[in-house]
């Protein structure tokens, strides 16, 4: 366990540990006099909190259609990074025959938008928005943009019928996902650190053990720093929840136990 966290605030559950002290942005050198009790860097930083999320594995996207009325309203849902990648997925995957393709995404709590292209104010991008709300909170999903289609079907819905009709397209979809095989929790951040790095061996063993996860799409390296007085080095990786365990494993293995895990939730 690294100094300066208090012992106590070990979550079982989650398998993270959270910070005793404010978790702003932060360089911390821990001296040792022991060359068996690592010398370490530890980072930690408000952007380093992530919750658990849930994303689509499913390529390139997962679709349900909905029919109300005659009506069809195809819903496609896929895993985004970023609002770049939301707009330049709604933009391959539009329909340009028809005249509604309504959309909404959510990345964060601050990254959200939605649109009824042309449908009544508030009748499609803001229903397809509640739904993802909803789905964050109840199972995870998060950084996923959710796109529906409306095929006109001769009878007009009105305001209300076209409000469950969106919203009901995106909950179909996310109810016909298959959660074991077409998604996977993921963003689980650590500050793994370990220390007196004399050898290029030793490098190279971390290295070559990282970047096999990251291979596998299981890891992101998220930033990386030396402590030049004490040897130690500490990074900060993106982990997903399934490779927790192997990976504590194999860096334990490639450094010989000089290596401290901090999870954050």
């Amino acid at each position: 366990m690294l100094r300066g966290y208090n012992r106590a605030s070990l979550c079982r559950g989650c398998c993270c540990f959270r910070p005793s002290f404010n978790a702003k942005t932060t360089a911390r050198r821990v001296s040792s006099s022991s060359s068996s009790s690592p010398a370490v860097v530890v980072k930690a930083s408000s952007s380093t909190s992530a919750n658990k999320i849930r994303m689509l594995t499913k390529k390139p996207y997962h679709e349900a259609t909905l029919v109300a009325k005659k009506s069809k309203f195809v819903c496609k849902l896929a895993s985004v990074s970023n609002a770049n990648e939301a707009l330049k997925f709604i933009k391959d995957y539009s329909d340009a025959s028809v005249s509604h393709n309504c959309f909404a995404w959510r990345i964060g709590d601050a990254n959200v938008r939605s649109s009824d292209d042309g449908e009544p104010s508030g009748t499609a991008g803001i229903p397809i928005l509640n739904v993802l709300h909803g789905k964050k909170e109840k199972l995870e999903f998060d950084n996923i943009v959710a796109m529906v289609t409306r095929y006109y079907g001769g009878t007009k819905l009105g305001p209300g019928g076209l409000m469950r009709a969106y919203g009901g397209a995106v909950s179909l979809a996310f109810e016909t996902l298959d959660l074991e095989n077409d998604t996977q929790l993921k963003a689980a951040k650590v500050v793994v650190a370990f220390a007196n790095v004399e050898e290029s061996k030793d490098v190279e063993r971390v290295n070559r053990t990282v970047q096999r996860f990251v291979n596998e799409e299981r890891v992101q390296v998220e930033d990386k720093e030396w402590d030049e007085d004490t040897g130690g080095v500490s990074l900060e990786l993106k982990v997903d929840f399934d490779a927790i365990d192997e990976i504590e494993s194999a860096l334990n293995e490639a450094t010989s136990g000089r290596v401290d895990f901090k999870w954050f939730d």
